[in-house]
């Protein structure tokens, strides 16, 4: 990696991805839009009035222009994080990534990876880089005081879980936690029918630890995880929690002279 950050040849990279085709979304009637630099069709112009990016070239011209301006402006790559659209922030750092030093790969990475929804299923992405830019990147940066000491503090074998919902979970994956119910909080967050698993890293195959969200966020090296095992799964518990509730009322209802669990309590009453 470089010594400096080559900004220049990043401000050409910003200027490419600002002249990606803007897609509307079908949603919500074509309010949103998939695009680097805004997520919605209806943008404020010069004159003080909000119009349609899709609709009026003029407006389209003046969002190109400010933009353009304001990636002129930048001069720390850092900056690109706050100004780049969520689910674009992983590919820019895969196209820049050549002209980075890294310290300012790490300053980007972690701000990147906490604020996607889901980074590991990023299509812009493959494993194989990801787990480049965490091995590269600088670890005095990449974590606070406090997660480079829970760091130091865990045992060369550490314990971690994942939780994962039934539609696009991936067991193998970079982000684990060191909490068992923040698993299951991810497991069940949807639908209540996601899966924990349980297994084994070695201290030296934890890139980092993050705490800022409050989830002891550990993210590892996946290929290196031994033991893994399913602890919950959360969709055949409910299942099974719906059968048992299933036959528990019908022999409540068969109870009672067919006056079920009312009738029994307006007996005892009497």
């Amino acid at each position: 990696m470089r010594k400096e950050t080559d900004m220049e040849k990043v401000r050409e990279m910003a200027i490419n991805f600002l002249y990606l085709d803007m897609v509307s979304s079908e949603q919500f009637g074509g309010m949103f839009v998939s695009h680097p630099f805004v997520n919605s069709a209806f943008y404020p112009g010069r004159n003080g009035e909000i119009g349609n990016l899709l609709e009026d070239e003029g407006l389209y011209q003046e969002f190109l222009e400010e933009k353009r301006d304001k990636i002129g402006s930048i001069e720390r790559y850092r900056e690109f994080d706050s100004l780049l659209e969520k689910p674009y922030r992983m590919a820019f750092l895969k196209y820049t990534y050549e002209y980075l030093s890294k310290k300012d790969l790490a300053d980007y990475l972690k701000d990147a990876w906490i604020s996607a929804e889901n980074p590991n299923s990023d299509v812009n992405v493959t494993l194989s880089e990801l787990k480049k830019y965490f091995r590269n990147a600088d670890k005095e940066v990449l974590m606070d005081e406090r997660e480079r000491d829970l760091l130091e503090s865990l045992p060369e074998e550490v314990e971690v879980f994942r939780g994962i919902t039934k539609k696009g979970g991936k067991v193998q994956a970079l982000s684990w936690t060191l909490d068992a119910w923040k698993a299951e909080w991810f497991a069940n967050r949807f639908s209540g029918k996601g899966e924990v698993y349980r297994a084994k890293i070695s201290k030296e195959d934890i890139y980092a630890v993050f705490l800022s969200r409050g989830e002891q966020e550990v993210v590892l090296n996946p290929a290196k995880l031994r033991d893994i095992k399913l602890t919950v799964d959360f969709g055949a518990l409910n299942m099974q929690i719906e059968n048992a509730q299933g036959v528990l009322e019908k022999g409540v209802h068969a109870s009672g002279n067919g006056r079920g669990l009312h009738g029994k309590c307006e007996k005892i009453r009497e």
